[in-house]
């Protein structure tokens, strides 16, 4: 067991029986443990809330430019006018997050030195889950929503509930024509690359005016100024590492994994970008430990402790969140359903049309239409698929969107599932025993008419559509099996350890006897001037193992202690 950090041990006043050791140590009730973590958690989440706070300022901030910008700026601006929103909202949501991360690294050690956890392992641990989290929502909320939620909200032009309440107002925050891909894109851009830009600057200037102050500070209190210093002396103004020196190049290397493996399908040009940013940050890292930095105290550790789990959690959510990249962020699947559905000639020709709906301009509100001197048109064309004014149902979701929509859920179950030989078909023909997706369509194609069904072979057998959502139940529960069930009952392992630790000093004890006989044999001979050599090796090297041996200062408790030999 890994002994108590001399934090813990001088602050905690309650002792208790160690179930191992059978020694008395410091123990830190579990009422106390809960306090501390309902406290320490209530501050996490508020320090999110105000991340969530910072996404919707810029969100408010690109609604509000957008409409200065097309209110009177120039030509060639109102062309570009989402482009350029979307540009200086990244920065200042950059500036932003850069910002909050500073402030944050101080809060989470005080709030995990509150915590108080027994080990330097706890104590690790809590501090990364507490960093993780909130860098996570401070540099992917932003892309999070512009990914999955930004235009979702938004119904048709008429739409009276987007403007009751500044919250519906949000729904007015709609994707460029093209899409959100490309908005997603340089959102993704520019976080990333700022980051490391910034990052590798401060990596490398920090350190400098920091042991550039220290040994101007030094100067102005030293008297003797040519008296040379010892190297010690000149290590000791440079950076202290301090016993987490390695994390921020950890934090550093897994959001940059998250940047290249969250979002890839939007922004393929990340890897080459993590690629030329890691061959930069080798050089600055070695430059900065070896010039700019004291020795730090090495120590051994069996893994790379919680950024395991991490690594892991990411690897799964990349996997999920390109699947929805793809089929909801990006036109991939509604091209696809047009080409092989609804296209007269297999071809994307036709396809904007296609993925457009009519507004009647007459069921505006009486302050929503055009300005003075303008006309409004009879008609005009937003993006969605909805039904035209003379429809029954006018401005509903059409059969088309629900189309697209099965085409999307189908292919992100298919994404996931790949590796277990799952596989997507689209056809017009009757599918037998497969599992159908049917619209029964209007407005079809005239080459098509004779076809009121329109399919989509989602899952290749029945079989299989039968052991899909049997496969993510068997992952879910799984899942909480591993994370409320232990593989080793609390009082087995408990008696498990105490069972090694008697094993370890038995095993010491018996090699400490045979070394110290062995030794003193090896005495007696020098002593009486034997020539009979030892057997089982020169008795130089077997004396200089039992004295060091002898001479390690370690404690067991109840053990039987023998004077040291001197000769």
């Amino acid at each position: 067991d890994e002994d108590p950090r001399p934090e813990f041990e001088a602050s905690v006043k309650t002792f208790r029986t160690n179930p191992v050791t059978r020694e008395k140590e410091p123990y830190l009730p579990n009422w106390q443990k809960t306090v501390k973590y309902v406290a320490s958690s209530s501050a996490v989440l508020f320090m999110i809330a105000i991340v969530m706070g910072a996404v919707l300022g810029t969100i408010i901030y690109r609604i509000s430019m957008v409409s200065v910008i097309y209110g009177g700026t120039g030509i060639f601006i109102q062309r570009h006018a989402k482009i350029f929103t979307t540009m200086t909202a990244a920065i200042i949501n950059l500036i932003i997050i850069m910002i909050l991360t500073r402030i944050y690294a101080k809060i989470a050690v005080y709030l995990t030195n509150m915590e108080n956890p027994r080990t330097q392992t706890e104590y690790e641990d809590s501090y990364t889950f507490k960093i993780f989290f909130f860098e996570f929502m401070n540099f992917y909320s932003s892309l999070i929503y512009i990914a999955f939620f930004k235009g979702r909200f938004y119904d048709y032009p008429g739409d009276d509930q987007a403007r009751k309440s500044e919250f519906f107002k949000l729904k007015g925050d709609i994707c460029d024509p093209a899409g959100c891909l490309s908005e997603l894109c340089i959102q993704l851009a520019i976080i990333m690359i700022g980051k490391q830009f910034v990052n590798n600057f401060v990596e490398l200037g920090y350190p400098k005016f920091h042991n550039w102050w220290r040994q101007r500070s030094h100067r102005a209190v030293t008297r003797d100024l040519s008296k040379p210093h010892m190297a010690w002396e000149q290590d000791y103004h440079l950076q202290d590492p301090g016993r987490l020196a390695l994390f921020d190049e950890y934090l550093e290397m897994i959001l940059q994994y998250g940047f290249v493996t969250l979002f890839v399908a939007a922004f393929p040009l990340a890897p080459l970008f993590a690629l030329l940013n890691n061959i930069a940050e080798i050089r600055l890292d070695a430059y900065k430990m070896v010039t700019q930095a004291r020795r730090p105290l090495a120590e051994r550790v069996e893994d790379i402790g919680a950024w395991y789990g991490i690594l892991k959690g990411i690897t799964y959510a990349a996997v999920v969140s390109n699947a929805f990249v793809i089929a909801y962020t990006s036109d991939f699947i509604p091209r696809m359903v047009y080409k092989y559905v609804y296209s007269p000639d297999n071809t994307l020709a036709g396809y904007i049309d296609h993925s457009l709906s009519l507004f009647n301009t007459s069921d505006y509100q009486e302050d929503w239409g055009a300005d003075e001197n303008e006309v409004d048109p009879p008609v005009c064309a937003y993006r969605g698929y909805r039904n035209p004014p003379d429809h029954a149902d006018p401005y509903g979701l059409s059969p088309h969107y629900w189309h697209v929509f099965a085409a999307r859920l189908a292919f992100v179950v298919v994404f996931e599932t790949r590796n277990n030989n799952l596989w997507i078909t689209q056809s017009v023909a009757p599918c037998g025993n497969r599992t159908r997706y049917t619209l029964r369509g209007s407005q079809l194609p005239s080459h098509r008419a004779n076809r009121a069904v329109k399919t989509i072979d989602a899952i290749s057998s029945s079989s299989s559509a039968k052991r899909l959502p049997l496969l993510h139940v068997v992952f879910g529960l799984t899942g909480l099996m591993q994370l409320f069930i232990p593989d080793v009952p609390s009082e087995l392992r408990t008696q498990m350890q105490r069972e090694a630790l008697l094993a370890k000093e038995a095993k010491y004890e018996h090699g400490r006897r045979r070394l110290s006989t062995e030794y003193r044999q090896l005495l007696t001979q020098k002593s009486d001037g034997g020539t009979e050599k030892p057997t089982g090796g020169a008795w130089l090297r077997r004396a200089s193992r039992a004295s060091d041996v002898l001479d390690a200062h370690i404690s067991v408790s109840q053990r039987p202690t023998s004077p040291r030999i001197v000769h």
